[in-house]
């Protein structure tokens, strides 16, 4: 260092610490970005980075000033990136808050993503509104029993198509359960083509959703228990008289003691007399809080008790619903072709295609009275749609137990007692009504039809044996009454095997000289000729689910029936509609579009002919009879019932509803008929709107 000046040397040696300050300032910002996950490092002089997962463009990294601006932007773009996942999540929040749950934890055959719009049709379309540029109705040719008609084809191609029987609106779809579905169909005895045919289904209406939108069962001690629930009476009061309104509240908690929260249960109540001679049925109000509000009337003198079952927790009803949203029918109906030379075959059929399991299938519409009916096309090849024999029932599908929670709350519900009593009952002294005499009830032949529709519980009582409607008056009817009050009519009874003991119970009222009464499941007549009376039964169309062939007669030609006898043989006609048990094997869907159907049919029949009597035959208690009863029975009674008022507003005035729950509640029917006493008074009420006092 002799070559410089003492200042000099003191310059350099306060530059020499400098220099790696200035290559780091030049070249360090590189590694910072690296190790803060900003940028990839870059050998120097090679083109930037211009790629992100946000697909913005970035800037490069040449000078100081552009090292800012890309230290920005970086710190912007996972800025933005944060505020999106947060507004993601928010929005999964808010999704959640809707109640659209998504169970995928315990039901694999639910769907993770909600419906896209770009892969369905944007407008409202059901499974049997298709139209001829349909991809699904592709025409083939090569079968020679395939109709003219390019929209309602015999024979419709299905080749990996899926329904299209859902709304953009539905939150989940549910898809075939192969597995345990094709299991069950292979086991009846079909040919069936794995990943063929399977459907997407959505719970449609709101009482599905209403299921469908509360949380599984994932405890089997958090379900309702009957032994811990309790009733109280409310607004206790120390001195009752028959005629005055009590009210009561029942409190569910659940196996650990612990208040449910929310409702959705299934309630029945009833109030009895101690000798069981007297009983009727009581209102229940959901509350939506755990809790149920039950009103009925004080009828008798002596003690009323209450009684209060808890029939159906919610969780078994929501696992109903699902079951037969991923299986489509608990239980399966067929159809079975057959040739000259002896070649069988019996295939699967459901109210819309696709049909699980099949490549094709047969349109069955023409034969189900304009009604969508499908049948999967023979595997056998010496077999087309042409040769269809007859219908018949196949079996059911067994249920598969999703968790070991709903299996032992189902393991419950099939096991007797079915009515799960809760043990606190009340007893309710009751005096004499304040003032002597009985009210003067109208008969209700004068009642008008409207006032059958809107009706709370309770419609009426049981009184020693006889039931005693609480809004108009029946008469006691002999024989020589029931003939003379059906002189010149013809009373057709259309539905299932209900209808058929109906018709049982009313030959019994009458001296027939003509009876026809074949196999149970074909059609029924009898006649007396010298008052020109038919009384005939007969079994809807498809869907019907016998074990035996059965003989079906559609709506449409009932009514064709009806036509010729008004205007042919000068009678009175009295139409008496049923629709229940053979459509609880599906979800709530399938029931609407048949009711909506016979809607439109009816209302066409009554502009014909304006003096014809049209009564509606509503479901009523089935508790008994099946091996589970998951598969079928009356969990979805309520909203059968539901659904024929609302689809039927607007013929109130001119049809008749036949409301026999509270009855059934009254009388504790379990059975799938009613035994023959119940019968009886059933049919009563018939003849008491038919018969004038």
């Amino acid at each position: 260092m002799a070559g410089f000046t003492k200042r000099s040397r003191r310059c350099v040696c306060c530059v020499i610490p400098v220099l790696p300050l200035v290559v780091i300032a030049l070249y360090g910002h590189r590694y910072l970005l690296h190790v803060f996950h900003l940028k990839p490092l870059a050998p120097v002089g090679t083109a930037p980075f211009t790629t992100t997962p946000t697909g913005l463009d970035t800037v490069g990294l040449s000078s100081s000033k552009t090292t800012t601006t890309s230290l920005r932007t970086k710190y912007r773009t996972r800025t933005n990136l944060f505020k999106a996942a947060s507004k993601s999540s928010r929005d999964f929040q808010l999704l959640d808050k809707t109640r659209v749950i998504v169970d995928v934890k315990q039901h694999s055959d639910v769907t993770k993503d909600p419906v896209k719009p770009d892969h369905f049709k944007s407008f409202r379309k059901t499974n049997n509104d298709f139209e001829a540029s349909d991809p699904v109705l592709n025409d083939v040719t090569q079968h020679s029993d395939v109709t003219q008609d390019p929209v309602k084809p015999d024979l419709v191609n299905t080749v990996g198509k899926t329904n299209n029987d859902f709304e953009q609106s539905d939150p989940v779809l549910y898809h075939t359960n192969e597995k345990a579905l094709f299991k069950a169909l292979r086991n009846m005895g079909l040919h069936v083509t794995p990943g063929m045919g399977l459907r997407h289904e959505a719970a449609k209406t709101e009482y599905e959703r209403r299921l469908m939108t509360t949380l599984p069962l994932v405890d089997f001690r958090s379900a309702p228990d009957e032994k811990k629930s309790k009733v109280h009476i409310l607004f206790p009061k120390g001195d009752y008289k028959a005629g005055d309104t009590i009210q009561f509240r029942v409190d569910l908690y659940d196996g650990y003691g612990r208040r449910r929260t929310s409702g959705g249960d299934e309630i029945r109540m009833r109030v009895t007399s101690p000798t069981g001679t007297a009983s009727l049925a009581v209102q229940v109000q959901d509350l939506r809080n755990g809790s149920y509000l039950g009103t009925t009337f004080l009828q008798w003198k002596g003690t009323s008790i209450v009684k209060v079952y808890l029939t159906y927790p919610r969780e078994f009803l929501r696992e109903a619903a699902r079951w037969r949203l991923t299986v489509h029918a608990t239980f399966w109906q067929g159809m079975q072709f057959s040739n000259d030379n002896g070649v069988t075959e019996t295939t699967a059929c459901f109210p819309s295609h696709p049909v699980p399991g099949y490549a094709s299938v047969c349109n069955m519409t023409s034969d189900n009275g304009g009604l969508p009916y499908y049948c999967g096309l023979p595997t056998d090849s010496r077999l087309a749609c042409s040769h269809k024999q007859s219908a018949r029932g196949l079996y059911h599908v067994p249920w598969v137990a999703s968790d070991s929670h709903i299996k032992q709350l189902l393991d419950k519900i099939d096991t007797k007692p079915y009515r799960r009593l809760i043990p606190n009952q009340i007893s309710i002294p009751t005096r004499a009504r304040g003032s002597p005499g009985q009210r003067t009830l109208p008969p209700c032949r004068s009642l008008p039809s409207r006032r059958s529709w809107d009706l709370n519980s309770p419609r009426g009582w049981m009184d020693n044996g006889k039931w005693r409607p609480l809004f108009c008056s029946i008469r006691d009817f002999q024989p020589d009454d029931v003939e003379q009050c059906l002189t010149n009519h013809t009373l057709y009874l259309l539905g299932d095997s209900n209808m058929r003991v109906w018709w049982e119970a009313m030959k019994n009222m009458l001296t027939c000289n003509r009876v026809e009464s074949g196999h149970k499941h074909r059609h029924r007549l009898c006649e007396v000729g010298s008052r020109s009376i038919s009384v005939k039964s007969a079994i809807h169309g498809y869907p019907t689910h016998s074990t035996k062939f059965t003989e079906n007669v559609p709506l449409p030609d009932a009514l064709k029936e009806l036509r010729h006898h008004r205007r042919h043989l000068h009678r009175d006609v009295i139409l008496v509609l049923h629709y229940y048990l053979h459509f609880s094997f599906f979800a709530l869907d399938v029931f609407r579009v048949r009711v909506r159907d016979a809607r439109r049919h009816l209302e066409e029949f009554l502009l014909s002919i304006p003096d014809a009597r049209v009564f509606i035959r509503g479901p009523h208690v089935v508790l008994d009879g099946y091996k589970k009863h998951i598969e079928r029975g009356d969990i979805y009674g309520p909203a059968y019932i539901q659904i024929w008022k609302e689809e039927f507003e607007g013929l109130w005035d001119r049809v008749t509803f036949l409301d026999f729950w509270d009855m059934t509640i009254a009388t504790e029917n379990v059975s799938s008929h009613p035994p023959p006493d119940v019968i009886k008074k059933m049919v009563r009420v018939l003849l008491g709107y038919i018969c004038d006092s």
